[in-house]
């Protein structure tokens, strides 16, 4: 249903098979048989656990970053107005916790993001995994 009570047509898109983004077919950006499958891909970097939303004219992408240099799962981050041409943005990693992976996203009822994560068992205190959390107000910029 949209804002003004009506329904629209839905347009939903599933990535890496793990999650759905959806909105009306106004929202779709022009050209969408240009899309490719997968939509986000890196030559140097696997991604999985990815979470997207779009908010105003721009779709946030965030996910496990896997890579061999060095070898860790890392948050990383992407933009993009089109599904086609990315911006990546700064990517969360911590050696001491051994990576960071399986970024999720939640609006907080003050409005702010809310993403939480996992840590691997190098963690500290013991040899659990570890779950964190994080905020931003603009899906860029984390606390």
């Amino acid at each position: 249903m949209r804002r003004d009570g009506s329904w629209g047509t839905s347009l939903c898109v599933a990535v890496v098979g793990v999650f759905v983004a959806c909105g009306t077919h106004e929202d779709v950006p022009t050209g969408w048989a240009a899309v490719q499958n997968p939509v986000l891909a890196f030559e140097d970097v696997a991604v999985k656990d990815a979470f997207a939303i779009h908010e105003g004219d721009t779709w946030h992408f965030g996910y496990s970053a896997i890579s061999d240099a060095p070898p860790r799962i890392r948050l990383g981050f992407s933009t993009t107005a089109n599904l086609r041409d990315y911006v990546e943005g700064p990517v969360l990693d911590d050696a001491a916790l051994g990576g960071l992976a399986s970024p999720d996203v939640v609006r907080g009822p003050d409005g702010r993001w809310i993403m939480t994560y996992n840590s691997h068992t190098h963690d500290l205190g013991s040899a659990q995994p570890k779950l964190y959390y994080r905020t931003s107000s603009d899906l860029s910029t984390w606390s």
